[in-house]
């Protein structure tokens, strides 16, 4: 057992991380308060890692290992490729629109899909709330949240984006301007572009 000397816990040598120059080859610090150390450095020095992040991406063997990935992803999620293949084709030919974020309104919006198997019946989010509806742990949407409120936020934004919908729909029925197809999740103005 070894005490961390931020937060002040005893834990298993494994809670800490291996360094050669300690006296016991390990940290005095724990994994956990490492990690929070790390996140605080990142998110108030962002500009500095952006920038060293920008520069190493131009190293061929960084371009290279990003192909690999991108061509291994669309080999591992085969329906997640697919439908994002369907939404850019329908946008490029004019059948949906790209619309706001439903959250915030931001112009500068992403498909999200809710089931790939129906690729175009997708609702549209902005970076910051696509990733806290999708994995709000990994990317730090809701960083400034307890962890204990950050189930509670995701379940409030998917609850926001799914009343935006409702009320869209109903506004373009109740104008008489569009035909609801429920069957799709979609609407179609007067000029029969689709609306996801």
């Amino acid at each position: 057992m070894k005490e961390c000397f931020k937060c002040k816990q005893a834990y298993p040598l494994t809670e800490f991380y291996k360094h050669p120059q300690m006296a016991d080859g390990h940290l005095n610090k724990c994994k956990t308060c490492t990690k929070q150390d790390v996140g605080k450095n990142y998110h108030d020095h962002r500009e500095k890692y952006a920038a060293y992040e920008r520069k190493r991406f131009q190293r061929p063997e960084r371009k290279a290992m990003v192909i690999r990935y991108q061509q291994n992803r669309r080999l591992r999620y085969p329906e997640k490729n697919r439908a994002r293949g369907a939404v850019r084709n329908a946008i490029r030919d004019g059948r949906i629109a790209r619309l706001p974020c439903q959250v915030c309104g931001d112009t500068n919006s992403q498909a999200h899909h809710h089931d790939y198997n129906k690729p175009l019946d997708v609702h549209w989010l902005c970076f910051k709330h696509h990733m806290a509806t999708i994995q709000p742990l990994v990317t730090g949407a809701l960083a400034d949240c307890p962890q204990s409120q950050l189930s509670d936020m995701t379940i409030k934004i998917t609850k926001v984006i799914w009343q935006a919908i409702r009320d869209e729909l109903a506004a373009a029925h109740a104008a008489g301007v569009a035909k609801v197809f429920s069957a799709e999740y979609a609407v179609a103005d007067e000029n029969d572009r689709m609306y996801y």
